[in-house]
């Protein structure tokens, strides 16, 4: 009536314990060197010990594979594209506050067509209040003219 557990363990073969079978084999996935490898590792040694720090970039992992086709010249030309280089857009950025910046970002948590589309209709609706308001207030603050001076009065 008691119940014992029994303690299953996988076979390990005592003469060749690091033995590895082609059924292990066919299920394992192998590290291919990329060259993002160089920047996701770096060695610091602090006190005569050594460490190794692994960072990640997501995006470039993300689209790793799609540039690592692209040839030199395209990639410093895609880099060069990533940020907005209108004049336009630019003098925009530099009159506006980090939070009016910020109001135009869209929160990750906006996911759903539907959500996107009424995000979109927010920011068509408001971009042009906004952008007069940060007009207005990047605007020098003219100098209010005095009042004209009264005339004399005859007597």
């Amino acid at each position: 009536m008691w119940c014992i557990k029994r303690r299953v363990e996988p076979y390990v073969d005592k003469f060749q314990p690091n033995n590895v079978n082609s059924a292990v084999l066919s299920g394992s996935e192998f590290v291919e060197p990329s060259p993002l490898h160089e920047f996701m590792f770096q060695e610091i040694e602090c006190d005569g010990k050594k460490s190794i720090r692994i960072t990640s970039d997501i995006y470039m992992l993300f689209n790793q594979q799609r540039l690592d086709k692209l040839t030199r010249s395209q990639l410093v030309e895609y880099f060069d594209n990533l940020s907005v280089s209108e004049p336009k857009m630019s003098d925009l950025r530099k009159k506006m506050t980090d939070e009016q910046l910020c109001s135009f970002v869209k929160s990750r948590f906006i996911q759903t067509p539907s959500e996107l589309m009424a995000w979109s209709q927010y920011l068509m609706s408001s971009q042009d209040a906004m952008i007069a308001a940060a007009a207005v207030e990047i605007q020098p603050v003219s100098e209010p003219t005095p009042p004209p001076e009264p005339a004399p009065v005859a007597e």
